[in-house]
C-alpha cells in the first residue's frame, strides 16, 4: 500500500525517526500469527514505530522488534485474538484484530471494544471515545478535548489576535 497523505502525516509526528524494518515487521507477523494489515505495515516501512500525535492524541507504535515481546506481558496477553501495536500513554492499549485486522482498543477498565476498521480509517475518522462504554475512556476523552482547546487558546495565532481573550495586547 502506498503512503497515503494522512498516513505520511502520521509518520511525520513519530520520534525518534528510526527506519523501518520490514524484515523485523514481518518477522514479528509469523511469531504473533497476524497478516499485518496493509496501512500499518505501509506506516511501519517508513518509520519503526516511535512516539507521535493523532489528532492531539498522543501514541506510540511499538518498534517491529518489540512487538512480540509487547504481546506477552501479562497486561497483553498473547491468545486473545488481538494482537497489540500500541497505546497512547494515558492507559488506553490499540491492537489489531487477528481475523478482522480492525482497530481495537482496550481501555482503561481493561473492555477490549472494536473502534476502527482500519489503521487509515482511524486517522480519517479521529477518536471521540465519549460514546465509549468505559467511563474512564469517556472521562479521558473530556479531559484530551480540554487540553486541545487550551492548546489552541496559546497560540499566537488566535482570531482574536491574543493569547487569552482577556489578554491586552
Amino acid at each position: 500500500m502506498e503512503l497515503v497523505s494522512e498516513l505520511a502525516d502520521l509518520v511525520s509526528t513519530l520520534s525518534p525517526k528510526t527506519p523501518g524494518d520490514p524484515d523485523a515487521l514481518g518477522a514479528a507477523g509469523r511469531a504473533l500469527g497476524i497478516e499485518w494489515p496493509p496501512d500499518y505495515a505501509a506506516v511501519m516501512a517508513k518509520r519503526d514505530g516511535g512516539t507521535g500525535t493523532l489528532d492531539g492524541w498522543p501514541i506510540h507504535l511499538c518498534p517491529a522488534g518489540s512487538l512480540v515481546q509487547a504481546n506477552i506481558e501479562p497486561r497483553r496477553g498473547v491468545g486473545t485474538g488481538v494482537v497489540w501495536f500500541g497505546w497512547d500513554g494515558l492507559g488506553e492499549d490499540y491492537g489489531f484484530e487477528r481475523a478482522t485486522g480492525q482497530v481495537v482498543l482496550r481501555a482503561c477498565g481493561g473492555e477490549v471494544e472494536v473502534f476502527r476498521d482500519s489503521l487509515l480509517d482511524w486517522i480519517r475518522r479521529p477518536p471521540d471515545f465519549s460514546d465509549s462504554r468505559n467511563e474512564a475512556t469517556r472521562n479521558l476523552a473530556r479531559a484530551a478535548d480540554r487540553h486541545r482547546r487550551w492548546e489552541r487558546a496559546q497560540h499566537s495565532e488566535a482570531a482574536h489576535g491574543r493569547r487569552f481573550p482577556w489578554h491586552r495586547k
